[in-house]
């Protein structure tokens, strides 16, 4: 099927299975109709859900962010972990902190248990992380998709992954 158009606006959608490899897509939008002109597909290597994969990948993941502190870093962390597991149970949560700022985590649904890689940055900032008063949230922006700089991070941490640009979707079973 090729997708031009915005059908979809759940964020599992826009990473695609094809060909026996994992891509996390993104679209490049017409400035007048907002639908897709072309798109942005990173292969990526996704990882199993299980308890010690989405452990390490996390710890991956704050080490890779950490430049002397993870404050501002949360919401390209937590998408990339969503990205890189394999599974449909994780959901996007945001909060606001005592200070007045947003975080951003993820929460199995299935069994309410909360993943953050950014967890460390309250240490620093001597508060509790806002998870008692977060709620569901998509990504930012109107689409669900994902972001260029968490690609990046995904790239950065996957010295393998490759970019393609595609003019749909289908072509990404020819690659």
């Amino acid at each position: 099927m090729v997708q031009t158009e915005f059908q979809r606006f759940d964020p599992q959608s826009y990473i695609v299975d094809a060909n026996g490899k994992s891509f996390v897509c993104r679209p490049r939008l017409r400035p007048l109709d907002w639908n897709a002109s072309s798109w942005l597909c990173l292969e990526i290597q996704r990882h199993s859900y299980t308890p010690k994969s989405i452990t390490r990948i996390s710890n991956q993941i704050a080490s890779y962010l950490y430049d002397g502190s993870l404050i501002g870093k949360c919401y390209p962390a937590v998408q990339t972990l969503f990205c890189l597991m394999d599974t449909r149970n994780l959901q996007s949560f945001r909060g606001k902190d005592t200070l007045g700022e947003f975080h951003w985590w993820l929460v199995d649904i299935e069994t309410d248990e909360i993943f953050d890689p950014t967890v460390a940055q309250y240490d620093e900032l001597g508060i509790e992380p806002p998870y008692a008063d977060g709620k569901k949230c998509n990504w930012y922006g109107f689409r669900p998709f994902i972001q260029k700089r968490s690609m990046n991070v995904i790239h950065d941490l996957q010295p393998s992954s490759k970019f393609h640009k595609v003019k749909d979707l289908s072509e990404l079973k020819s690659l």
